[in-house]
């Protein structure tokens, strides 16, 4: 038995005898010769990668076949498939993330949330927000990111299987780090000591909070809250990334090695492939419930939603914020 299919996050569209397969920032378009049912194909292709089940199901050349599971292959849009069917109570591992995914997916890359697009960085990179508001944003990420460690630590004491907490503890040591050295930095522009006595916000106290639970309810529901913040190399980039540092350094003039490592910190997880982990504890969980789910998909949309009404505190609080106050040591 073929052991992938197809990601239910994959998208189908059809145009004459052209299909178009849609996943993250990937697309695959093959010429199939007839007039092709996206319904049939994607039913086909989410039971089994199988070349000759799709070649008798969708009445294709063996070859066409080969060339469709090939791009599709290629482009990460297929999946190990469950070791069992999901019954009534129970699901595999691997199928409660794929679940998980179709959510994410419509979040954070198609605005299926109210707070999913708050404009905030839009608005940092379009030069449209006040300079206290942009400083504000470095802050309060950098309030986020100084706590990660603690976060991590949580979700590896609640691992009671070894593979997963192998998992989260290769994840520490590649971020443990990270929060201080960002610290480190702002502090060499806003000196230390005027730096602590700022309190984080109400909203940052909250995700911190919030981070803080997930991580010691399990490490299913930390994972949860990693695919909001982790990013693959095959995710889209927003039309604002390279604006919203360029931005940073070029008219709100805050200094370089500031902006430049919350630049390098934002790139690494994209490039290092740090999207992949929650995948990777799903997978080494044999079963979950069917009824943990419910809680699992509302602590998706609740870390959406809780930086969202992050970044819509940053822009209303900070846009009152004399930085004169700060000390601030430009360069």
């Amino acid at each position: 038995m073929n052991s992938y299919r197809l990601r239910p996050a994959v998208g189908i569209d059809c145009n004459g005898s052209t299909i178009r397969f849609r996943y993250r920032a990937q697309e695959f378009q093959i010429e199939l010769g007839s007039s092709p049912n996206a319904v049939e194909i994607r039913t086909s292709l989410r039971q089994a990668a199988n070349e000759p089940v799709i070649a008798a199901a969708l009445g294709l050349r063996d070859k066409t076949v080969g060339h469709l599971l090939s791009g599709l292959r290629d482009r990460s849009m297929l999946a190990p498939i469950s070791p069992f069917e999901p019954t009534e109570h129970y699901m595999s591992g691997i199928d409660a993330y794929l679940n998980l995914e179709c959510d994410l997916c419509s979040m954070k890359f198609e605005g299926g949330t109210e707070y999913a697009e708050t404009k905030l960085e839009s608005q940092i990179a379009h030069r449209l927000a006040a300079p206290s508001v942009a400083a504000g944003y470095l802050i309060e990420i950098g309030y986020l990111l100084r706590h990660v460690p603690n976060e991590l630590s949580r979700a590896i004491a609640s691992a009671e299987h070894e593979a997963i907490r192998s998992v989260y503890m290769d994840f520490f040591d590649d971020e443990s780090r990270h929060g201080e050295m960002i610290f480190a930095e702002l502090c060499k522009w806003i000196p230390r000591e005027n730096l602590l006595l700022r309190r984080p916000l109400p909203s940052t106290l909250g995700l911190l909070h919030t981070y803080m639970c997930l991580a010691e309810r399990g490490p299913l529901s930390y994972a949860v809250a990693l695919m909001r913040d982790e990013s693959l190399p095959i995710d889209p980039r927003s039309d604002y990334d390279a604006m919203l540092y360029e931005s940073l350094r070029n008219h709100y003039n805050i200094p370089k090695n500031v902006v430049d490592i919350f630049e390098w910190h934002a790139n690494l997880d994209r490039d290092t492939s740090h999207g992949s982990v929650p995948e990777s504890v799903f997978s080494l969980t044999p079963v979950v419930a069917q009824n943990s789910m419910t809680s699992l998909k509302a602590s998706l949309r609740s870390m959406f939603e809780m930086h969202g009404l992050l970044r819509k505190d940053i822009l209303e609080t900070y846009s009152r914020v004399n930085t004169n106050e700060w000390g601030l040591l430009w360069k």
